[in-house]
């Protein structure tokens, strides 16, 4: 019997299917889908996605993905990381607030270059870029603010997990396998904030990043290696190793409680401006007395980590 939240997760990702989930959250779904591919094509004139592109490594014996955008045909590792660079580099990917994360960027990124590899059909795609939106979304409010606070990018670590779930959807894999995926990708979901202090480009590849780890970790699963049951709960788990603040309650049942009935994935908002997550009204129109608009931090995090900046509205 599957006990641990890695397996509960595991066991509810095998068994979804676009015929009985909920109109508004197959719509939801869809949105969120052309809402990334938009971002992505937007971020194909940035000079650091052009980079990445650069460093797509061409493979004679593997050109089966398309980096998004470009039309380049690469490895499917190298348009993973490729495609979620574009995505994130422009801020433009989308917020779920509460657990301040993008989620649909690595989600994304990580289920586009298999689906076009083995032509799966659309209702596939859409189910699992239902199930990694979902789960990284609950698994962020299992600590909401604490990942920032620790020097964690929660998109980077929180967006591999999803990436892992959805990627191990398409592949078919049983709840066992799913879980070896996650207990793998725990040893590789890395995203520190340290290009918070420099301005460094690192921050703008943490999508990719964390899709390129889902892909490799569902790889690994998939020949039979296994993964810690208990990679989140445990006590060198995800959860206890990132944040080591003994008087800390973790809300682990955010991560299951509703699944399936009760949908994170219709908080998660479109942006309209590229900032993070949190916009506001400002006073005194244009060349009037500007408040503070968070376009790096996020309200649970203190101003050490917030790379806020006034804006006068005649800018906006």
């Amino acid at each position: 019997m599957l006990t641990t939240l890695s397996e509960q997760l595991a066991e509810w990702t095998e068994g979804v299917q676009a015929a009985r989930l909920p109109s508004e959250v197959i719509l939801e779904t869809k949105l969120r889908i052309l809402d990334m591919l938009g971002a992505m094509l937007a971020g194909c004139g940035d000079e650091l996605a052009t980079k990445a592109r650069n460093s797509a490594i061409p493979d004679p014996g593997d050109q089966t993905a398309t980096i998004i955008g470009f039309g380049d045909k690469v490895s499917s590792e190298s348009a993973v990381l490729v495609n979620g660079v574009l995505a994130h580099v422009l801020e433009f990917d989308d917020t779920h607030v509460e657990g301040a994360v993008h989620p649909s960027s690595p989600v994304l990124a990580s289920i586009l270059s298999f689906s076009e590899r083995y032509g799966l059909p659309g209702r596939k795609l859409l189910e699992a870029m239902l199930i990694g939106n979902e789960i990284t979304c609950r698994l962020a409010c299992v600590a909401p603010g604490m990942f920032h606070r620790n020097g964690f990018h929660p998109t980077g670590v929180f967006g591999a997990f999803g990436g892992a779930y959805a990627l191990a959807h398409l592949s078919d894999m049983t709840p066992q396998q799913i879980a070896n995926s996650v207990g793998i990708v725990g040893s590789m979901s890395a995203a520190l904030m340290a290009s918070w202090e420099d301005g460094a480009d690192t921050k703008s590849l943490h999508a990719g990043l964390a899709a390129l780890a889902a892909n490799r970790a569902v790889a690994l699963a998939r020949q039979g290696i296994s993964g810690s049951s208990v990679v989140f709960e445990g006590r060198f788990g995800f959860f206890r190793s990132h944040v080591q603040d003994p008087s800390y309650s973790f809300s682990l049942d955010r991560a299951t409680h509703g699944l399936g009935t009760r949908w994170e994935v219709m908080s998660i908002a479109s942006k309209v401006l590229p900032l993070r997550a949190l916009y506001s009204a400002l006073p005194g129109g244009g060349g009037g007395s500007a408040k503070r608009i968070c376009a790096g931090g996020d309200r649970h995090c203190g101003d050490s980590l917030c790379s806020s900046r006034v804006y006068d509205p005649a800018d906006l």
